[in-house]
């Protein structure tokens, strides 16, 4: 089973006073409450500022925008620039930066993630590497052949699964929770790099979700902010296995006991920054478990 981190996966731009109208277009859009742009579900129309900087990452055409408020943000799936200020997008969601990036009822979707939830949440950015320290949790994807059930393919926080629920061969569904257990000392399962060092901790003090799948043989470990250096990248990818290995299943993440029951949320959101036209902001995944205390080790990723 290959393991990867995802480089610079998604980008975050922050939309100023000084930056163009555009047009967008989009086929559909989320139905959460948090829409402000217009009526239309399918085939809609909207007009915002848009830096000229943004770009759509991976074949998935992902992208995070900042509106000018500072307080909502887009997110693209399959987003395109499709002239000199326009763009389309065949699915997009809006959100709040204060949200927690979780839909509110089954079926919904809070963002373009296959398991319904924000690409924001559970994002590693590049201010996160900078200071060694990611403190949120982690959102990650597994295969295909472990997804499932198909007919079970979802658990909270998911809402949802993707399209291919059909092709999923496996028995973790999308939602569920990953950590490395408390007792497991860090700096005795061969982490090389401080950014290993710093993934490794998250994972052990907020865990990682499956908010995606990755192909039939694949598992992302995480989704890296463009603008990381590749040094950092390589880093992470240097003690991915290591922390891979170590990873239990948190079978007791819950809403009514997030993180395995010990009622801890994840840390709010920071003030947005801008450092080179890209708004560095906190990751907003709900629910993170501190200490992975009541984790119950009943299977492992790559198994």
């Amino acid at each position: 089973m290959a393991t990867w981190i995802g480089a610079s996966a998604i980008g975050i731009y922050q939309a100023g006073a000084s930056d163009p109208m555009a047009t967008w277009t989009y086929t559909s859009r989320s139905t959460n409450a948090d829409w402000t742009l217009g009526t239309a579900v399918n085939n809609g129309s909207f007009r915002m500022r848009t830096p000229t900087a943004l770009q759509f990452n991976t074949v998935d055409g992902w992208a995070i925008i900042v509106m000018e408020d500072g307080q909502h943000y887009l997110e693209t799936w399959l987003g395109a620039k499709t002239g000199a200020n326009s763009y389309h997008a065949r699915y997009i969601a809006e959100n709040t930066l204060t949200g927690d990036g979780i839909a509110d009822r089954p079926g919904a979707h809070e963002g373009i993630r296959a398991a319904g939830m924000s690409l924001m949440g559970g994002l590693i950015q590049k201010r996160d590497l900078d200071a060694l320290s990611i403190d949120h949790a982690i959102a990650m994807a597994i295969a295909t052949t472990q997804a499932g059930p198909s007919s079970r393919p979802y658990v909270w926080p998911a809402t949802t699964a993707d399209g291919a629920r059909g092709s999923y061969s496996g028995s973790i569904p999308l939602g569920a929770l990953f950590a490395i257990p408390k007792e497991v000392d860090l700096t005795r399962i061969g982490i090389r790099t401080p950014e290993g060092m710093a993934l490794a901790k998250a994972y052990q003090t907020y865990g990682g979700y499956v908010t995606d799948t990755a192909g039939p043989s694949t598992i992302q470990m995480g989704y890296v902010e463009t603008g990381a250096t590749q040094q950092q990248i390589n880093n992470l990818h240097a003690d991915l296995q290591a922390i891979r290995v170590r990873l239990a299943l948190v079978t007791n993440n819950t809403a009514a006991t997030p993180g395995g029951g010990t009622g801890v949320a994840a840390p709010a959101a920071p003030a947005s920054s801008t450092t080179g036209g890209s708004a560095a902001l906190s990751g907003t995944m709900a629910a993170a478990p501190v200490g992975c205390r009541d984790a119950v080790p009943s299977g492992h990723v790559g198994e």
